[in-house]
């Protein structure tokens, strides 16, 4: 069994012995400007944004194993290029399989983001046809409320008269 606490103060009582005064948090770490789009932050929702990612997922969720070959280069290109060739029939029977495999993953990932942009689509529906109800309700309930005010003052004033 794997003792937690233990890990923990060898570290501490490593980072003391390395002079470490400041160990950084995650948020710290600079994250690359390829990946900066990809909302980290926690932020309101936006449909469209959803939409586009999902556009984008659904266009491009295949991995290919086989991309171009050779090289620019004017004496050796050929010979690079012949290289990667016979590197890629070696390699096939194991990178084939994790490809598929992959691609498998990825059609099940679109199609569950799929189903969640479905999901929120149709709730929204949903919610708009509530808040419509919710307003007419609202109105009727003024109005209601409207009329029993008159026929409470009206009843008072049948009680006073009848005094």
């Amino acid at each position: 069994m794997i003792d937690s606490e233990t890990i923990i103060a060898e570290v501490k009582e490593e980072l003391k012995n390395k002079s470490v005064t400041e160990v950084l948090s995650f948020e710290d770490i600079p994250m690359p400007e390829e990946v900066s789009y990809m909302g980290t932050e926690m932020a309101d929702f936006d449909f469209g944004d959803l939409m586009e990612s999902n556009d984008y997922i659904n266009k491009h969720y295949q991995v290919s194993v086989w991309h171009p070959t050779g090289s620019a280069r004017p004496l050796i290109g050929p010979l690079i290029g012949f290289f990667q060739k016979v590197m890629r029939k070696l390699t096939r029977f194991f990178v084939q399989p994790i490809v598929e495999d992959q691609n498998v993953f990825n059609m099940n990932c679109v199609r569950s983001m799929n189903q969640v942009r479905n999901y929120i689509y149709f709730d929204n529906d949903i919610i708009s046809d509530r808040i419509e109800m919710i307003r007419q309700l609202a109105r009727q309930t003024d109005n209601l409320e409207k009329r029993v005010a008159e026929l409470e003052e009206k009843n008072k004033q049948l009680q006073e008269d009848k005094k």
